[in-house]
């Protein structure tokens, strides 16, 4: 689950420029579990 939490804190950095981290995370959490 990943939650994003700009609506409560408004110094978030904007979603787009954080998905390209959060996809590499998943992927590299996926290939240490294989």
């Amino acid at each position: 689950c990943w939650e994003y939490e700009k609506r409560w804190y408004p110094q978030a950095r904007e979603l787009p420029e954080l998905l390209p981290a959060g996809r590499e995370h998943l992927l590299r959490l996926l290939t240490d579990a294989a």
